[in-house]
């Protein structure tokens, strides 16, 4: 992409060995390590045009996904990756779920 002349407002990766060696290979590249879901598209120009509707759309399913796994009687936590960093934060939030 970036031979063909394009160029990017940001990077988006949830894996956070991915972003690591991006940082290392391209530091001048905006790398956020988070969820697509998550990502704050409305700062960036241009970008809602194919972003803010699918977000909308996966967000708008998570939440039916939920509330069918709740109405079946399961209890549900959503935990993303960048989320598992500080693991004793972690830790407490899975014993307060589980109590």
């Amino acid at each position: 992409m970036e031979a063909a002349g394009f160029r990017h407002e940001a990077l988006v990766e949830i894996d956070s060995w991915a972003c690591k060696t991006l940082r290392l290979n391209r530091p001048e590249w905006n790398v956020w390590e988070c969820d697509i879901a998550t990502f704050p598209a409305h700062k960036y120009k241009d970008i809602e045009l194919y972003w803010h509707p699918k977000l909308s759309r996966n967000v708008e399913r998570d939440k039916l996904s939920i509330a069918s796994l709740k109405k079946e009687g399961w209890r549900v936590l959503v935990i993303w990756e960048c989320e598992t960093k500080n693991i004793e934060k972690l830790e407490r939030r899975l014993r307060q779920f589980l109590d």
